[in-house]
């Protein structure tokens, strides 16, 4: 029994890992993504801007040509129109691998800037990519930087993962409560 239970944490352990390096939410044509940010770590470093958002795909499947989307900014979630909207699309030279998306402060004070949350929408025009991370670097209204990274799981290895955990479990709780009747 403990054979079992050790080979089978070795090959938990070798799905995370895994899971972990594969991570990404992929997007076809027409489905969007929307991600709701709230008050980023404090770093050290300094921005001469008031936002830079950075997302980058997955080596699965990056923006090839032909393929577009359009990258959205909200102040938050309850947002009905973003306050900045741009379009992007692969070019036949290569394929991209994400966007960087800066407002300076030349642009005014942001919406974010007191409050230090947003949203950001990814909408697939035509093709797919798979989303991989997002970067979030803010400088507030008192001038104090806030920067973090974003895993982007696509949730149906974790929940795959959740279910393989989940029946060991019960197979071994049900041979233990067997072995001792």
């Amino acid at each position: 029994m403990k054979t079992k239970l050790a080979t089978f944490l070795i090959c938990i352990s070798q799905l995370i890992a895994a899971v972990e390096i594969n991570a990404y939410e992929l997007l076809n044509e027409g489905e969007f993504y929307n991600f709701s940010f709230f008050t980023p770590n404090s770093t050290q470093e300094t921005f001469d801007f008031d936002i830079r958002v950075g997302i980058k795909f997955s080596e699965i499947d990056l923006l090839d040509n032909g393929e577009s989307y359009e990258f959205s900014l909200f102040e938050n979630a309850d947002s009905l129109a973003p306050f900045d909207s741009s379009t992007y699309s692969g070019s036949p030279r290569s394929s991209t691998s994400g966007l960087t998306r800066t407002i300076s402060n030349a642009s005014g004070t942001s919406p974010w800037q007191a409050d230090l949350n947003g949203l950001i929408r990814l909408e697939m025009i035509s093709g797919s990519i798979a989303l991989e991370s997002i970067e979030i670097a803010i400088t507030d209204i008192n001038g104090n930087f806030y920067e973090q990274i974003y895993i982007v799981p696509e949730p149906a290895q974790y929940s795959l993962l959740i279910g393989l955990m989940t029946a060991f479990a019960i197979t071994c709780k049900r041979r233990s409560f067997s072995e001792k009747s």
